[in-house]
């Protein structure tokens, strides 16, 4: 079980989150992977060192689409107040794509402890805005990994290839004349509409059928992404994404690889 510092921590480098996004791998059903970080979430709240963002439509379920980010305090507390941002962040409107994104950046924080990570979710190179933009350094031997990350949740696999993976090769082909290592991998994680993105692993078993649809659809973006080139981009159904740290990303020509070996 995560701790709560662990989770204040957690929560300070991915910058914000939900409980959902939170829960407890280690747990035998869903209930129980959001039962600690419920309870914690609710004390760090109490106690001033978290705070809700705001939204601006009505919430209906709190743990999915609430989400909180590290007060001063809070980062006073985990000695981390140079980190602090000045401003609040604004709310939210889109929380299933808030909610993909931050699930993907803790995924990489758990699975990749013995690196420091950072996240950019604003960063623009040559006019492409990635969903994220993370930097991984290991702490050992300050070797340095780059990742621009897509979030696809589309109906057509085909428009992400045409309107985001062709802007890729248009605009930074290149990555090496942007500021970008030349060895920067693009991650494309794709799922479709109808796909619940907020079940947890301990659900899983039981939406086989929604998976199966997933993966048609994936399979479709892995064959009109062929001819892109292989050192450069990774594919991954959303649903994969506790396991980022696992040989279960797809170069365009359908091989599995790790992303970091």
């Amino acid at each position: 079980m995560h701790t709560a510092k662990q989770i204040l921590n957690d929560l300070m480098t991915i910058k914000a989150g939900s409980i959902n996004n939170f829960y407890s791998p280690q747990a035998k059903s869903y209930d129980g992977s959001v039962q600690w970080p419920t309870v914690c979430f609710k004390d760090l709240e109490k106690q001033g060192l978290i705070k809700r963002i705001p939204f601006n439509v009505k919430v209906i379920n709190k743990r999915r689409e609430v989400f909180y980010f590290v007060t001063k305090k809070g980062s006073d507390y985990i000695d981390r107040r140079c980190e602090q941002r000045d401003k609040e962040p604004k709310s939210y409107n889109n929380a299933i794509h808030e909610s993909m994104k931050y699930d993907i950046a803790l995924a990489f924080v758990r699975s990749f402890r013995e690196f420091d990570i950072e996240f950019n979710y604003k960063a623009d190179i040559n006019g492409i805005r990635p969903d994220i933009l993370i930097k991984m350094t290991n702490k050992y031997t300050i070797k340095r990994y780059i990742f621009l990350v897509e979030i696809e949740r589309k109906r057509e696999p085909l428009r992400t290839y045409k309107e985001k993976l062709l802007q890729y090769e248009e605009k930074i082909h290149d990555p090496s004349k942007h500021g970008l290592p030349h060895q920067t991998k693009i991650l494309v994680v794709y799922t479709t509409l109808n796909y619940n993105v907020y079940i947890r692993p301990q659900e899983y078993k039981a939406n086989e059928v929604s998976f199966s649809q997933v993966n048609t659809f994936y399979k479709r973006l892995l064959n009109v992404s062929y001819t892109l080139p292989a050192g450069r981009y990774r594919f991954l159904p959303f649903h994969f994404f506790p396991y980022v740290a696992r040989a279960v990303w797809q170069t365009p020509k359908g091989e599995y690889v790790k992303l970091i070996i």
